[in-house]
């Protein structure tokens, strides 16, 4: 009679990982046009170091890295690297050091938005065909935001 409990749904990670990345966007666009330095700098300084770190790791120029122009393989591979250093960072949070906690928001933004441009990436590139072009568009979107924050940090300077 209560055979149906047994048999869990499939997760889609696709559907997870696009409202994820949907969600998260209009903030980090938010935290891009307001004056909040701090919270501006946190995330620019965040992109620099995750994407040096990145390049560094997988052997890539950096504008690679910011572009996610990478193939399937190293994206999933990066998605893992990337979502194990948010889970590292995140423990940090709540450290009794201050300069660990602003260095650890500082690679937990960082980690994040490259976490989402990452998971669009590999979706763009292994999912079924019909829910590429949202994963593209997406990908697309938050490499610009990336583009425009690192390029607002050496007009800063």
């Amino acid at each position: 009679m209560f055979r149906w409990f047994s048999k869990p749904k499939q997760v889609d990670q696709f559907s997870i990982d696009l409202t994820g990345a949907r969600a998260f966007l209009p903030t980090l666009r938010l935290k891009f046009d307001t004056a909040d330095a701090p919270n501006r700098s946190t995330y620019r300084d965040g992109l620099s170091d995750v994407g040096v770190a990145l390049a560094y790791a997988y052997a890539l120029p950096v504008a690679d890295i910011l572009a996610a122009s990478v193939p399937a393989a190293k994206a999933s591979a990066m998605c893992r690297d990337i979502d194990a250093a948010l889970v590292r960072c995140q423990s940090h949070l709540t450290s009794s050091d201050a300069r660990t906690r602003a260095l650890a928001a500082r690679f937990v933004a960082g980690c994040t938005v490259f976490s989402h441009l990452y998971r669009m990436r590999l979706h763009e590139l292994t999912a079924p065909a019909e829910h590429r072009a949202e994963a593209a568009r997406l990908a697309a979107s938050y490499a610009t935001v990336v583009q425009e924050l690192l390029q607002d940090s050496g007009s800063s300077k």
